[in-house]
């Protein structure tokens, strides 16, 4: 074949793939949120499951965020956080270092696996819990960010034991199960909810028997409800079924 055919095929090519559409990418943010409160939960943050999420195995391009929160007997938590920017232009994926994305990837990935080990091996029973606090923070904060899919996994019994209201107390666990708009008041005041739509929140508890089932039901049922009039979607399961 003429060389001069060979070189014109080839620009042609590369003039068709340089201006072709890139492949949709996505930008995936996903908030764990842990109760480090207990000795052990049945349930616990498995990292295959949230890695798949981001979908790098299909395009290296995509963007994520991921970022750990531990619910603890204080409202200061410690915190695990890594980004990488999407990149959306052909141009831009040409000349960026493909070898660097992948590693930037791997330190992704490092701080989830980090993160989840530091979070069992700290669990230990305390005298107090701050649920809700540091879960409205977390979702508020997100409610500011863009993105194309922004997911929160809570794994805890959301036995809240602090001076906001202490659940193990029967008295005041019959006033959210009796009077929940008053418990609903009560929180938004140490804390309001911002507009959360387009928010997903997964609500993970394996209940160790059937009193715990009972009284899981009624606190799950109470933060679904105030999360969905904020415009969240949410799902209440023992385990992820599906991401």
């Amino acid at each position: 074949m003429n060389p001069i055919y060979i070189l014109l095929s080839i620009l042609i090519g590369g003039v068709i793939i340089w201006f072709a559409p890139p492949p949709v990418v996505t930008d995936t943010v996903i908030v764990t949120i842990a109760d480090e409160t207990e000795t052990h939960f049945l349930s616990e943050p498995v990292g295959s499951q949230i890695k798949k999420v981001y979908g790098f195995y299909n395009n290296v391009w995509n963007g994520g965020t991921y970022r750990f929160v531990s619910i603890t007997d204080t409202d200061i938590s410690r915190i695990y956080e890594s980004h990488i920017d999407f990149v959306d232009s052909r141009a831009k994926q040409f000349f960026s270092n493909e070898l660097e994305r992948i590693q930037s990837i791997k330190h992704l990935y490092g701080t989830i696996d980090e993160s989840i080990l530091n979070s069992i091996s700290d669990s230990s029973g305390r005298d107090s819990t701050i649920s809700y606090i540091t879960i409205a923070k977390e979702l508020n904060r997100l409610g500011d960010i863009v993105s194309s899919r922004r997911v929160v996994l809570i794994y805890s019994d959301l036995m809240e034991n602090s001076t906001l209201i202490n659940l193990y107390d029967t008295t005041q666990f019959h006033l959210l199960k009796e009077q929940p708009d008053s418990v609903h008041s009560m929180f938004q005041m140490e804390v309001e909810l911002t507009d959360l739509s387009g928010i997903e929140v997964k609500l993970i508890y394996e209940p160790i028997n059937a009193h715990d089932n009972i009284r899981y039901r009624v606190i799950a049922g109470f933060y679904k409800d105030m999360l969905e009039r904020k415009g969240a979607t949410v799902v209440v399961e023992a385990n992820i079924s599906d991401l």
